[in-house]
């Protein structure tokens, strides 16, 4: 298992910073010019519109998600 806790100091997306949670779902806000590049890898959710620039989302994973499809997203994160 995978665990959101993580310090910005320690190169966390800063996404993710209010994101620790103990459900299967995230909600990130994330700049709208990085979702087209996240939904060619990973499906996620409008939740809603946080400002001109900013979107949040849901993340969610299920029991069939794997630690490595989870890595991937993190990864992803990171290159943006």
């Amino acid at each position: 298992m995978i665990r959101w806790e993580c310090d910005y100091a320690e190169g966390c997306h800063p996404a993710l910073l209010d994101a620790l949670t103990r459900t299967n779902q995230l909600f990130p806000v994330l700049p709208d010019r990085h979702l087209e590049r996240l939904a060619d890898r990973h499906v996620w959710s409008f939740w809603e519109k946080v400002d001109a620039d900013h979107t949040a989302v849901r993340f969610c994973t299920s029991w069939c998600t794997t630690d490595a499809q989870v890595a991937q997203l993190v990864a992803d994160l990171e290159e943006l």
